[in-house]
């Protein structure tokens, strides 16, 4: 047996023949088995049932869905100019539409299998040209439902997550007033819209990168609603209520870079220049609100703390890159989630040298970084 992907994409002719040449260019969704023998496999082409796609038909992008049943994907396959959104077996089969009639210029930018595979939502500007908006529909097919609420006249539907339980979808958008993005909740078969942010000025903005907890139950935003700060990072129920601020005392026109939250959805691990304006040190919270504690302990003014810090899949640790002992030479560290000792991972590094691209084994025993 020899192993293979378990999707890949090959060009077709309308023949269906496998070639490589500019001369068919469509791009179609395979399917194979995970191994096969060497004298049989099985493939089976899953976007082209029974017919060819357009020429130059593509597609364009697919995800499997986690109970690995069906395949949702991208593609003109109905048409050159727009794209639309499709459902098949894994296994092959009948190829279903999801999406509604797409108007004249329109077309789709994403979409998302929920994680009990039971539905998708996708983004686009399927009803009005240059207005994406957002909408759901069963993996199966059917009912198509638009999730965001009327749009003020200039805005979009900016990003969108669905809950880990698939309850609900989590969504930016410029809702109510024009150039102002905001943080709305719905349940992902559609209901009332749920508006989560705190009230602030038009001149204010929800930021992208939201996130929701493990369980479900929060979410989690930054947000400028003081003129003080650049950033603030807020909690707030995923079905709407009061938002916590999570962050510390912010220096003057300091604000809050990045944040994670901790697996078993205890805390939460945030960068920011709280202390000192450009001084980026990292700090933990509780998800809930309450005591900040400073995780990267007492830096010299030069000394920034990276980006793309790394909590352990047990909650317990922190791993981080920082030029704690000369400026602009990262070196890499553990610290106990909760704030304690920081511990020096890496070696002696040759002159110049940095760590980078730590990545925390899944049993959260060891590090593994690439350095100089």
């Amino acid at each position: 047996m020899r192993p293979i992907t378990t999707t890949r994409e090959v060009l077709c002719c309308p023949e269906g023949s496998p070639v490589r040449s500019r001369r068919c260019p469509a791009i179609v969704l395979v399917a194979a088995l995970i191994a096969w023998t060497s004298v049989a496999r099985a493939e089976v082409q899953l976007s082209d049932v029974g017919s060819a796609l357009p020429i130059p038909g593509n597609v364009k992008g697919y995800e499997i869905s986690a109970n690995s049943a069906r395949v949702v994907y991208r593609a003109n396959q109905d048409s050159n100019s727009v794209s639309g959104l499709y459902s098949v077996p894994i296994a092959g089969g009948t190829v279903t539409k999801l999406n509604d009639v797409i108007v004249s210029g329109g077309g789709l930018e994403s979409f998302e299998i929920s994680p009990d595979s039971a539905d998708v939502v996708y983004l686009g500007d399927q009803d009005t040209v240059g207005v994406p908006e957002l909408y759901s529909v069963s993996i199966m097919g059917g009912m198509v439902i638009k999730l965001n609420d009327t749009l003020v006249g200039g805005g979009r539907v900016a990003e969108y997550l669905i809950s880990p339980d698939s309850s609900r979808v989590v969504y930016r958008a410029e809702q109510d007033v024009d150039n102002k993005n905001e943080l709305h909740s719905v349940p992902i078969a559609g209901g009332t819209v749920t508006k989560l942010n705190a009230v602030m000025p038009d001149s204010r903005d929800v930021f992208a990168a939201t996130q929701i907890s493990p369980d479900s139950t929060r979410a989690l935003y930054r947000s400028n609603p003081n003129v003080i700060s650049e950033a603030e990072l807020f909690s707030v129920p995923i079905a709407g209520g009061a938002s916590t601020t999570l962050n510390g005392t912010l220096a003057p026109f300091g604000g809050v870079s990045s944040f994670s939250i901790s697996p078993n959805n205890a805390r939460v691990v945030y960068r920011a220049d709280q202390e000192l304006d450009g001084k980026f040190e990292l700090y933990s919270v509780p998800l809930l609100g309450g005591t900040d504690t400073n995780l990267s302990g007492a830096l010299p003014n030069f000394a920034d703390v990276q980006n793309k810090f790394k909590i352990s899949a047990d909650s317990t640790r922190v791993v981080y890159r920082v030029d704690r002992d000369t400026d602009d030479v990262y070196e890499l560290y553990s610290v106990p989630i909760a704030g304690g000792t920081q511990t020096e991972l890496n070696g002696v590094l040759v002159n110049g040298g940095n760590v980078q691209t730590p990545e925390i084994s899944p049993d959260s025993t060891r590090v593994v970084y690439v350095a100089e």
